[in-house]
C-alpha cells in the first residue's frame, strides 16, 4: 500500500514539474532528481503517464505533458462558468419574483 501511495505522490509531483516545461520538457534524470527517486522509478512513472495519455517523449528524448491536463483544466473552467451563469439566472428569477 505504501508503495502505491508513493507512486501516486511521485506521479503528481512529476505532473507539477512538467506543467511548467511544456515545450522544453525534462530528462528522466531531472525528473528523478526533482521527485527524489531513482531513474528506474522515474522511467516507469513516465511510461505509465505516456500509456495514460498524460505525457509524451519529445524528439530530443525529454519528457513533456500532453494537452490532456490542459483539457481537464478547460473542462473545469467550462463547468465553473456554467454554474456561474445558472446562479446568475436563478438570482435574476428571484429578484423578478420579489418585485
Amino acid at each position: 500500500m505504501a508503495t502505491a501511495a508513493n507512486a501516486v505522490c511521485r506521479t503528481l509531483k512529476i505532473i507539477e514539474l512538467l506543467a511548467g516545461r511544456y515545450f522544453e520538457g525534462a530528462s528522466t534524470g531531472e525528473i528523478a532528481q526533482a521527485v527524489k527517486t531513482s531513474k528506474a522509478n522515474a522511467s516507469r512513472d513516465m511510461a505509465q503517464l505516456e500509456k495514460l495519455g498524460w505525457a509524451r517523449k519529445l524528439d530530443n528524448g525529454r519528457w513533456s505533458l500532453t494537452s490532456k491536463p490542459l483539457a481537464i483544466t478547460q473542462s473545469y473552467h467550462n463547468h465553473y462558468n456554467n454554474l456561474q451563469a445558472r446562479m446568475a439566472e436563478t438570482t435574476r428569477n428571484i429578484m423578478a419574483a420579489a418585485r
